[in-house]
């Protein structure tokens, strides 16, 4: 499959109208500057457009409305048909002119092959409008089995393997960690397959993450420390609340998760030093088992059409809305149940050699994405979880912990590596002493003044322990920057909004940034918190637009009847209109619920002094959002 990170290899699929379905969600993700021109390709699916509508920015969502209106006004068939004639790529593209924005492509005047000769550059433009969920890879096909072992089994193993162990989210629970590297990773696995074991529905619904607790006891004390407790405990999505979940439908999801069973045998684990306190483990040996009670299963499967529909209906009523929604069986073959258990009766129970897997990571190395076994007896189910198998630890008061940050970094790297090459293999740790402040405004102004110098020391200096680790860690990896000798701070005033124990909330009093590289020049000042004025004079503040006169406005240009929202009725069996102005008022409520003077960098103290943290400050930011997003649903809940 081509690499459409390749602005060019993108140009060219697009203007092949036999690219498959496929390809064009990987363009669309890695090239939101395209996004345009993939809702006119005659291979750009339902599921897909709907995508690009929703997250693929306003030329796009332009475009598919256009492209939706055209399909409308002559038909599916035409609309979707092929020219026979050679499709020249560089005939569709052109170089706009530095003050004309991308513009959607129009429909095509001549023979409607559901694309068009799209506006487009000799040279890549800007990434924009990134997604806030990746695109759906293929159509969706009616029938499709939703318990397979590709969809169900793979996802607990990846889960046991410690993948989903990426947060500690502000849980201080009984002391977990290990003595050892080795001992650690084992006890990560045993403790999730314990969940697995002990699964309650109702409990993750209302609070996953004290559901998952006896997990996040293994997350390194230091970064479960990061998470904001500025106002409180961390605030968690009580969908229980938010989708008025009945208690058929969270016995129906327990029951579901209860007719399988997991178990591991004879775990081992290797472990490799990075440094004194950091070791990466492998798991090399021992086996994990999925397994299933078929007939358990098979009644949760009985159950499914009529428990979704309900839910479905019971979640449009506690917001008010009437749905004349389709029953989700209309999407189904009629012996769905019956092939989805044959399936897994021929699957199960599926054993993982952990020894074989371990090979199958050292054959694959970085390449996992294109990578397939010559063992016939591993599968892509096998693939899947040969990538979990390692994982960072870390010791902390003389014991180990599973990293979230570090681990997530590893994650992170190749898309920040020059050429997009990372090799975890031939990591070279870097010491960083970090700089002690006694003040947390007076931390935040050394953040802002290091980080315009793009130097991995200087910024890690600044760093709380956990990320300056993962500077430590990774930094060497990192590609050089020379935004040095194009920025710098001229002025960085912030003072604390709230401050409880160890956590500060800043606010931005004052900060500009200047510049005079060959690309731009200029000052940019962001003052008041959320007020930004750049280096052309433009300028605005967040409460200009999160505010409900801002969340009117915004309602006011949404029109009921135009083809989006007539769509949208059509899905959903929801009064457009209806939902409109309960959305609305949803989203004055929320909005006027934040207190915009409270939004801001979130610095924490430990024994280093006051730092600056990104994770502290991301969680405290989440915590805000949930709260406003609580506020906006209960505002327009039925009583």
């Amino acid at each position: 499959m081509s690499d459409y990170r390749d602005f060019a290899a993108a140009q060219a699929a697009l203007a092949n109208p036999s690219t498959p379905a496929a390809d064009l969600a990987q363009i669309a993700q890695a090239q939101p500057a395209l996004r345009a021109a993939v809702a006119w390709h005659p291979s750009a699916y339902a599921e897909l457009l709907d995508w690009l509508s929703a997250y693929g920015g306003p030329e796009a969502a332009a475009a598919v409305e256009a492209r939706r209106g055209r399909d409308a006004a002559v038909g599916p068939s035409a609309a979707g048909a092929v020219s026979e004639t050679p499709v020249d790529p560089n005939a569709f593209w052109s170089k706009p002119s530095a003050d004309q924005p991308f513009v959607a492509p129009q429909p095509p005047q001549v023979v409607s092959q559901g694309w068009s000769p799209a506006q487009g550059w000799s040279q890549q433009p800007a990434a924009q409008y990134q997604p806030a969920a990746e695109p759906p890879t293929s159509p969706a096909r009616k029938g499709r089995r939703p318990l397979v072992l590709a969809g169900v089994g793979v996802v607990v193993v990846a889960l046991v393997a410690g993948g989903v162990v990426t947060n500690g989210f502000g849980l201080l629970p009984a002391a977990g960690g290990a003595a050892t590297p080795e001992e650690e990773a084992v006890a990560l696995v045993d403790k999730t397959i314990h969940l697995v074991d002990s699964f309650s529905a109702r409990d993750l619904f209302n609070n996953p993450i004290k559901a998952m607790a006896e997990l996040t006891a293994e997350v390194a004390p230091s970064e479960q420390a990061l998470m904001s407790k500025l106002d409180g405990e961390q605030t968690q999505p009580n969908l229980v609340e938010w989708l008025g979940l009945s208690d058929a439908t969270i016995n129906w999801v327990g029951d579901g998760v209860a007719a399988f069973s997991v178990k591991a045998d004879g775990l081992q684990a290797s472990a490799t030093s990075v440094s004194d306190d950091v070791s990466r483990v492998a798991l090399t040996g021992g086996t994990i088992t999925i397994d299933a009670d078929l007939d358990a299963l098979r009644t949760v499967l009985s159950q499914a059409v009529p428990t979704i529909d309900q839910q479905a209906k019971d979640f449009f009523a506690k917001y008010g809305l009437d749905s004349s929604l389709p029953s989700v069986g209309e999407t189904l073959d009629a012996d769905w149940v019956d092939e989805s258990i044959a399936k897994l009766d021929q699957e199960l129970p599926k054993t993982f050699d952990l020894a074989d897997l371990a090979k199958l990571a050292d054959e694959c190395a970085s390449a996992f994405d294109t990578c397939s076994s010559a063992d016939p007896a591993l599968d892509g189910a096998d693939v899947a979880l040969a990538k979990q198998l390692t994982m960072f630890v870390v010791r902390e008061d003389g014991r180990w912990y599973y990293s979230s940050l570090l681990n997530v970094w590893e994650d992170y790297m190749p898309l920040i590596s020059d050429n997009g090459e990372f090799d975890v293999s031939k990591l070279s740790p870097i010491e960083i002493s970090p700089t002690k402040h006694d003040d947390p405004a007076e931390a935040a102004q050394a953040l802002a003044r290091a980080a315009v110098t793009g130097d991995v020391r200087k910024i890690g200096a600044e760093l709380p322990m956990p990320e300056r680790r993962v500077l430590e860690v990774f930094g060497s990896q990192m590609p050089a920057s020379s935004s040095g000798s194009d920025y710098q701070v001229d002025t960085a005033q912030f003072s604390v909004a709230k401050q409880a124990g160890d956590q500060a909330r800043l606010h931005i009093d004052s900060l500009q940034v200047s510049s005079q590289g060959l690309w731009s020049s200029g000052t940019t000042e962001i003052y008041d918190g959320t007020c930004v004025k750049d280096s052309y004079g433009t300028e605005g503040c967040l409460k200009d637009y999160v505010s409900e006169q801002g969340v009117k406005g915004w309602f006011a240009t949404q029109d009921p009847t135009s083809y989006t929202w007539q769509s949208f009725q059509t899905e959903t069996g929801v009064d457009a209109a209806k939902f409109l102005d309960t959305a609305q008022r949803a989203a004055v409520a929320a909005v006027t619920s934040l207190d915009l003077d409270q939004l801001g960098p979130v610095a924490v103290k430990d024994a280093d002094g006051w730092h600056v943290s990104a994770t502290a400050t991301a969680s405290d930011l989440q915590n805000q959002a949930y709260n406003a997003i609580a506020a906006g649903l209960r505002a327009v809940a039925v009583k």
